[in-house]
């Protein structure tokens, strides 16, 4: 059996500069000397600069492949048909075109893929490594270990890889269970994005069978998140820095067993965590941003930041990642485990300490005394 390979799928519409930009970076990436397929997929939008780029870029690692089509897909149904090329090619990288890539991406994605290809628990491969969380907005900052990536219980769509037998068991549940299968316990704001997002699909398909990704801490990937389908405007909200490692080869731990497991809230849900309060992972889960939603789909105990009427352990919020606190557990009252029963339905807001925790810095502090000022004056205008 031929080790996986992924070929390489580049996704575009009417973006020409921002797949010009990714085409560039491409360009710096360091392959095997066997060669790598590059397909370049554009779905239908009136405009030939994009074909023009495509056929033009000189791919000088193997392959080269432009599918144009001559009707217009949409993003989701787009996404969806280029992620079947696993099957012809065993294992794909996809990027879409608002996508930069560091040069190690490619042997990262490869390493990664042969690691996990027989792991039944593992959806599918990163290169992004978040550093906001979808479900609070707040910073994300996974433990460390002695590995190169962590897990999370979201799909990634920043530059991800897959096997044909990873995609195929999304596009079989998929096809049985329909595209109204979404998760009730999915971070609100992921249930709320359109029906043309097939992240969401993805996200409930982990959620319903019990699969993760693997993410590395590293990022081999970032996003520009240039104006398109789904950004009315640009943002650098989601930029983060690229890894120039290429040669080192990384270390892999096995679902279950790394302390650096999250769920979809991007909440630590390793059992390391849960036996440092005295739990068992059954019972207990953490809520340390306040944002999931209480209720009979909670486990019995949760960590949490929100208000609770009784609580069997107590601690401050001062060490970095968050769960750390409940490691270390400095006296305090910032974060609290307790029944779900007895949590408050009521979201902790930014209050000073939280704020000062997240953005620990002068200007953070000024912005946050500013905020504060002219909430007080607006108050006392209404009365």
């Amino acid at each position: 059996m031929n080790p996986v390979t992924p070929a390489i799928v580049c996704l575009g519409y009417n973006r020409p500069a921002s797949l010009s930009r990714l085409f560039r970076s491409l360009a710096m990436g360091s392959y095997p000397e066997a060669g790598v397929t590059l397909v370049i997929s554009l779905d239908h939008s009136g405009d030939a600069e994009c074909l023009r780029l495509a056929e033009r870029f000189e791919w000088q690692h193997g392959p080269k492949r432009v599918l144009a089509r001559t009707t217009r897909a949409g993003l989701r149904r787009h996404v969806l048909e280029c992620g079947d090329l696993s099957e012809e090619y065993g294992a794909i990288v996809m990027l879409e075109d608002d996508i930069v890539v560091a040069p190690g991406f490619h042997r990262y994605a490869t390493a990664a893929l042969r690691f996990y290809e027989k792991a039944e628990d593992v959806a599918g491969v990163s290169l992004y490594s978040h550093r906001l969380s979808f479900a609070s907005n707040l910073p994300f900052i996974p433990l460390h270990t002695e590995h190169d990536a962590f897990f999370l219980q979201f799909p990634a769509s920043w530059g991800q890889a897959w096997t044909a037998s990873q995609w195929r068991g999304f596009r079989e549940w998929l096809a049985a269970a329909g595209d109204r299968q979404i998760h009730p316990d999915l971070p609100e704001q992921v249930r709320l994005w359109p029906e043309s997002s097939w992240v969401k699909l993805f996200a409930s398909y982990c959620r319903h069978e019990g699969k993760t990704w693997v993410y590395p801490y590293d990022s081999y990937t970032t996003n520009f998140a240039d104006p398109g389908f789904h950004m009315t405007t640009g943002t650098s909200l989601y930029q983060v820095a690229l890894t120039m490692e290429c040669g080192a080869t990384p270390r892999f731990a096995l679902p279950g067993s790394s302390p650096a497991d999250y769920d979809s809230y991007f909440e630590n849900r390793s059992a390391h965590i849960a036996r440092a309060v005295g739990m068992e992972c059954a019972d207990f889960e953490c809520d340390l941003h306040g944002v999931k939603p209480l209720g009979p789909m909670r486990k019995s105990y949760l960590a949490t930041t929100r208000p609770a009427r009784a609580s069997i352990l107590s601690t401050e919020m001062i060490y970095k990642p968050l769960e750390l606190n409940l490691v270390y557990q400095p006296e305090g009252g910032d974060i609290r485990v307790a029944e779900s029963g007895a949590v408050q339905g009521t979201a902790p807001g930014m209050d000073w300490r939280r704020f000062v925790y997240f953005s620990p810095n002068r200007t953070s502090v000024k912005q946050f005394a500013q905020i504060a000022g002219e909430r007080f004056v607006r108050r006392i205008f209404r009365r």
